[in-house]
């Protein structure tokens, strides 16, 4: 679908709208928010932030069976426990697995276990270098990733997905054994306990270490008080000039396999609702149950945060990080919101119908041309977007999104028709779906000086596929005699308004290439799917603007 600041449009995939917040490893305490909405600090992306993570050698692994036992030996020979040492039963309580999907059908079962907190990369390495994917070196560009998690002993894990154990575990500030005893005075022998193993694998961070205090003259290590990872999400609108909320996006605290997530509301506010002692990993996933974002074809696209203890209040504003956000943004209206318009929303995630995965490419104008996929309506295919222009109008970033996402709805209304339908009724109808959501969003869409990408300067010549006709349709100005075109018959002759886009889409929906489904008027000769879109409309509606229907479509 070559189109904007180039778009291409594949399609594959969807799923199912949750707006819970899900945790890894144990019921937790509601805990009331304590971040301040005024105090947003600018953490601005860059460079340096996107691209492959890295991370750092392998060091061992502080929460297995053997290191923990030989941490609490340590601490009970030195007499530094200061608690009763047997209240702890070192066993296995939860697992590390690594998942290796071989093909979709596998990657799609695990999505769908929504009580699994995946992560495309090592939860056991201290990250490095911040990216914004990661693809394991083992895998080829067209692999899909491993998967790595920590889930409870006794977890039922998805069938039918390979895998291997990378550890047992004990996690102590996990233990169901040990809740009763949160927030006591052995809470403080769990977190010493940690910290030994820490300490004798060599994973101890020194720029964490305790605040030395003075009390009767003896100085000692006072352990850090526990706190709420919480914060405020923003994006930065560079046509309203402005910083808008990011709402519904996925947000991850997490601090080896102890981590947590939240969605973002719609203002933007986050809290994970569990307590942590120390500085946590943040990060966004750009992902939902009905969509998720791509790095490209395959890699799961992120967000890496700060390593810290306090609130994250973002603002992003450049990079590859503000194209995903204001795709985010276009899911989360589309699939969510649709009904506003009284538009189908694209196929939710079901057992048959997988979710929506969305591959937005970077590439620059030299490159354009090189990355002109051939276009297969078929199963299994994503909807692709190649940013050319990294500082592109936000709101052609956003109906861009919008656009290829009409393309999937209507793959879900009529799969059929989509996939042989006729170019001029497949890409017009996308681009009214965009005209509309992104005039809901910005209150007017189209620049005169950008040509095509204004619908009131679309020729017949310049746009036979990408019309304004849907916009046509709707609107109630004729461009052939506004804006000096002065009657040029190389604009269409638009006498019809008043339509609604549900109106436009039925009549759409109703297009079957195999049976017209009426007899047309003496005077029209239906040949294709553009000719009995516009008869539907006729037939089916009133409209005072009707009788220019066929002028208008014969227009173009």
């Amino acid at each position: 679908m070559n189109k904007k600041f180039k778009t291409l449009g594949w399609l594959l995939g969807v799923a199912v709208l949750s707006i819970t917040v899900f945790y890894s490893c144990n019921d937790i305490e509601q805990v009331e928010p304590t971040f301040d909405q005024n105090a947003i600090s600018s953490i601005v992306t860059s460079e340096s932030a996107e691209g492959l993570m890295e991370f750092a050698p392998q060091t061992p692994n502080p929460y297995t069976i053997p290191n923990m036992q030989i941490a609490l030996d340590s601490l009970i020979a030195s007499n530094e426990l200061n608690c009763d040492a047997s209240k702890f039963n070192i066993r296995v309580t939860h697992k590390y697995i690594k998942f290796k999907p071989e093909n979709n059908e596998q990657f799609e079962t695990l999505l769908d276990d929504t009580t699994l907190i995946l992560f495309d990369y090592p939860m056991d390495r201290k990250l490095t270098k911040a990216g914004t994917y990661y693809k394991d070196p083992s895998l080829s560009e067209e692999q899909l990733n491993f998967q790595w998690t920590c889930v409870t002993i006794g977890k039922v894990l998805p069938s039918g997905v390979p895998y291997d154990l990378l550890a047992d575990l004990y996690l102590p500030e996990e233990d169901p054994m040990l809740v009763q005893y949160y927030e006591t005075a052995f809470d403080d022998c769990i977190t010493k306990l940690i910290e030994t193993s820490m300490k004798l694998t060599g994973n101890w961070d020194t720029t964490e270490n305790k605040t030395t205090v003075t009390s009767g003259g003896i100085q000692y290590k006072k352990l850090p008080a526990k706190w709420t990872p919480a914060g405020n999400i923003q994006r930065t609108d560079n046509r309203l000039i402005a910083n808008i909320p990011l709402e519904g996006a996925k947000i991850r605290a997490n601090r080896w396999f102890e981590t947590r997530e939240s969605i973002t509301d719609v203002n933007g506010n986050f809290n994970v609702l569990h307590q942590f002692r120390y500085d946590v990993n943040y990060s966004i996933k750009w992902e939902r149950n009905d969509f998720d974002i791509r790095s490209g074809t395959f890699g799961q696209a992120y967000f890496n945060g700060p390593k810290q203890k306090g609130n994250w209040n973002l603002i992003i504003s450049s990079g590859k990080s503000r194209h995903y956000a204001h795709i985010h943004r276009a899911g989360i209206d589309y699939f969510y919101r649709s009904s506003q318009f009284n538009l189908a929303p694209p196929p939710f995630n079901t057992l048959t119908n997988p979710r929506c995965h969305i591959a937005a490419h970077d590439k620059d104008n030299s490159d354009k041309n090189a990355v002109t996929h051939p276009w297969s309506r078929t199963f299994s295919i994503f909807p692709t977007m190649g940013f050319y222009n990294p500082n592109r109008r936000s709101d052609f970033l956003y109906a861009t999104a919008i656009h290829e996402l009409a393309h999937y709805a209507h793959w879900g209304l009529d799969k059929w028709t989509f996939n042989f339908g006729a170019d001029n009724v497949i890409e017009s109808w996308a681009e009214g779906v965009e005209w509309v959501y992104a005039t809901w969003r910005y209150g007017s869409y189209g620049d005169p000086n950008l040509g095509t990408d204004n619908y009131q300067e679309r020729t017949v010549g310049g746009s036979p596929n990408y019309t304004s006709v849907v916009v046509d349709l709707i609107d109630d100005e004729n461009q052939r005699w506004t804006r000096n075109h002065n009657g040029s018959t190389t604009f269409p002759d638009d006498r019809v308004n008043g339509y609604t886009i549900k109106q436009i889409q039925d009549a759409m929906v109703k297009l079957n290439l195999l049976n017209i489904g009426f007899a047309p008027p003496n005077n029209v000769t239906i040949n294709s799917m553009w000719d009995t879109w516009y008869m539907h409309l006729r037939n089916d509606y009133t409209n005072t603007s009707e009788q220019f229907l066929d002028e208008l479509f014969d227009s173009w």
